[in-house]
């Protein structure tokens, strides 16, 4: 597991794509010009492996309570209200749907940002 920009993959290996580690939640919407998209929804006690991503965004389509897992951390509660956005650094995580709703989210992997 890595959390640092110096470990973070660089290049697209469609095997990792979060789509194959996770199909139940995660449905690849583009793939194109180095950026991967996807949406993944989350019901209700539903998690994400641990996964790993470039630099990325994340935009909220339905929002609801996450609990992140970042290497070396406590785990970390978020409340995510529909319409909030975040760009991140190169990264590993794995989630968890702590709420009684689901999650939805539109993620952009962005291997072109990758020095």
């Amino acid at each position: 597991m890595t959390t640092s920009a110096e470990s973070a993959p660089t290049e697209y290996d469609r095997n990792k794509g979060l789509d194959r580690i996770h199909p139940k939640a995660v449905q690849l919407l583009g793939d194109t010009f180095g950026i991967v998209m996807y949406e993944s929804v989350l019901q209700p006690g539903d998690s994400v492996v641990w996964h790993e991503h470039p630099y990325h965004t994340v935009y909220v389509l339905e929002g609801g309570s996450l609990t992140v897992y970042f290497e070396d951390m406590e785990p970390q509660p978020f409340e995510l209200p529909k319409g909030a956005a975040l760009i991140q650094p190169p990264l590993g995580d794995m989630a968890v749907n702590t709420g009684e709703t689901s999650v939805r989210l539109l993620t952009h992997d962005l291997y072109s940002l990758n020095p």
